[in-house]
């Protein structure tokens, strides 16, 4: 009687659910008390590893933080879509804060060292929170945490003889703190004074003068690490995964065998963390803020080698910082018999366009928008192209002319607001219309193949896949429903059409969430998708609409329609903001979380404006 009272399969399903996890717990709880033993701490062996993913630390000195949020982005993107597949994820950013460039910089802004590092953190926080980035470790190294792991991880290489004490002479370049042998070096005339100077010779660098200096400093043994380090490279074949090839990264890590610097005299870098036993030294700015990874698991272990989050499954890096985290970062951890690193990713971004400021772009377009066009361009070998009218071209070909076009297709029609389920004809199911077979082909793969490019970390691909395949369900829609002509009564025809364009945005949405995490929310709330059928499993052709959530199709003809406006950035000007009238919708979503009672919010005019944009589905009767 009691299961026979359950009014639908859901309630069912939930309910056995239920009685299955008490009788699990039970027979548990019965089978320790009979042992005497309390519950089992969790074993790593038997227990899933969450996958941790981490960005490099934001260093203060740099005047953009462009590469730095695409970068944050887009490891949020790889976060939010492992938490689709029901993964625990860590997900780490955090800030730089040592070193002699950060040195400099807090000397020409005039503050305090602690003024100068809590203004650029805040600044790089909010603009995380802003692009919504959810990440679940902010990490900084001037924390005790910090300066804890990196003194232990040095005590550990010092003790196996990985570091070891120096002095090195030769010509040196204060700007770039480093020494340079005899073939970068060239004889230049002064500019202003006429006499010949030494100065750099390296390609693609600005010369830079030399002087003759002397030093003391601490090394790493890079060529006895080297075998080691070659050995887990050819064992990781696919470890870098970039837009670009990377053959030419590994083949340089054959050539690896001078030593590494890693601390400077505090002459030179006052600001940093001071060498164990060695006041006079500070550790370098990029051996320390490596060891940040560490920090942030809680490093150093009271159970080594055990913890739950390391070695990191994903290290998200810019294509110019691949020697960092593939060659160098990898070798320390070897050296202190830690496992190093599982995949990279090696983003290509690079802007080149000062006016395509992050907080420019969510100006103009919005949140969701800026994360969309942010991984278009994220693996565009052409990164001069990233810029405001480009943004522009992108944004209202894919966001506003395909996915905008395939919302109103869905829910500008008198039968959407009605509790009508989108199924395919019956009669037809059996026997696939001939104009329906590619779009069904293509939704069938559709999952699949942008799982793919998830996987490979590949999200220009991810977007320019789900624009082919909205695409492709508008021309179908259109083809099936054309705009001119007269009523169409044909039930079979306006049930094809809206089955396959329900499906489409519904498997589409689900499929942009980790990058469109708002929007795409929106667009599945206001189809009437329930939150329980949102998750990545449910994003399969034919899976959906077991039953629909009429509440959030009630004020749908209200909210859908600005989801994606027309912005009109002028020729090179400031860019022109979404007007009050036709945001009106947008306006009301914002409102609609806030309020439970809509209808003594709503502007009198907004449901008349809703139904004088019904030049298509007016026509639609039924038979």
């Amino acid at each position: 009687m009691f299961i026979n009272s359950f009014k639908n399969q859901k309630s069912l399903s939930y309910y056995n659910s239920i009685l299955r996890n008490f009788r699990t717990a039970s027979s548990r709880k019965l089978l320790n008390k009979k042992r005497k033993l309390k519950e089992p701490f969790p074993n790593n062996a038997e227990t899933p590893k969450p996958i941790f993913i981490t960005t490099p630390p934001y260093p203060l000195f740099s005047e953009t933080m462009n590469e730095y949020i695409v970068m944050a982005i887009a490891a949020d993107c790889i976060k939010r879509y492992y938490e689709m597949r029901n993964k625990e994820v860590l997900l780490s950013v955090g800030t730089a804060e040592y070193g002699p460039r950060v040195q400099q910089a807090i000397a020409e802004s005039g503050l305090s060292a602690k003024e100068f590092c809590e203004r650029k953190m805040n600044e790089y926080k909010e603009t995380l929170n802003n692009v919504k980035v959810a990440f679940t470790d902010f990490s900084r190294n001037t924390e005790l945490r910090h300066e804890k792991a990196v003194n232990h991880i040095w005590n550990t290489l010092i003790k196996s003889k990985y570091i070891y004490k120096t002095s090195q002479e030769g010509w040196y370049s204060p700007l770039s703190q480093s020494f340079f042998i005899e073939s970068k070096i060239k004889k230049i005339k002064h500019p202003h004074t006429g006499e010949e100077i030494l100065v750099s010779d390296v390609k693609n660098d600005t010369p830079k003068p030399l002087e003759w200096y002397k030093e003391e400093h601490y090394n790493f043994k890079i060529p006895r690490i080297h075998m080691k380090l070659t050995e887990w490279l050819k064992a990781n074949q696919d470890l870098v995964i970039a837009p670009n090839k990377t053959e030419k990264y590994v083949y340089e890590i054959k050539k690896l065998l001078k030593d590494l610097r890693i601390s400077r005299p505090r002459s030179q870098a006052d600001w940093g963390i001071p060498v164990p036993d060695d006041p006079e030294q500070t550790i370098d700015s990029n051996f320390e803020a490596y060891v940040n990874y560490l920090t942030v698991t809680g490093y150093p272990w009271r159970e080594e080698p055990y913890n739950k989050h390391w070695p990191i499954d994903i290290n998200v890096c810019n294509i110019r910082s691949l020697k960092i985290h593939a060659e160098n970062g990898p070798a320390f951890l070897i050296a202190a018999d830690i496992p190093p690193i599982k995949k990279i990713y090696a983003n290509s971004f690079k802007s080149y366009n000062y006016d395509a400021k992050i907080k420019r772009v969510i100006n103009l377009y919005g949140i969701d928008a800026c994360r969309y066009i942010y991984m278009a361009y994220g693996n565009d070998p052409k990164p001069s192209d990233f810029s405001l009218e480009n943004i522009s071209i992108r944004y209202h070909k894919d966001l506003v002319n395909q996915l905008g076009k395939a919302i109103n297709n869905c829910c500008n029609s008198d039968i959407y607001y009605s509790t009508w389920v989108p199924k395919y004809p019956e009669y037809e199911r059996n026997k696939i219309d001939y104009d329906d077979l590619l779009l069904h082909k293509a939704l069938t793969d559709f999952p699949d193949i942008v799982e793919n490019y998830y996987e490979n970390f590949d999200f220009s691909n991810v977007l320019k896949h789900i624009t082919y395949v909205i695409t492709m369900a508008n021309n179908h829609f259109s083809t099936l429903l054309p705009q001119d002509g007269g009523p169409i009564k044909d039930r079979s025809l306006i049930e094809r059409a809206f089955y396959y364009s329900f499906e489409t945005l519904r498997i589409a949405s689900i499929l942009l969430k980790p990058i469109m995490p708002e929007k795409s929310v929106k667009v599945l709330n206001i189809l009437g998708v329930w939150e329980s059928e949102q998750v990545w499993d449910d994003a399969k052709f034919g899976a959906g609409w077991t039953y629909v959530n009429e509440r959030g199709r009630k004020w749908a003809k209200y909210l859908y329609q600005d989801l994606y406006p027309y912005v009109n950035i002028g020729l090179g000007g400031p860019g022109l903001r979404r007007n009050d009238k036709d945001n009106l919708a947008f306006s009301i979503m914002e409102i609609k979380e806030k309020n439970s009672i809509i209808g003594d919010i709503l502007p009198k005019d907004v449901e008349q404006i809703a139904q004088t944009r019904n030049p298509r589905m007016n026509r639609i009767q039924w038979a």
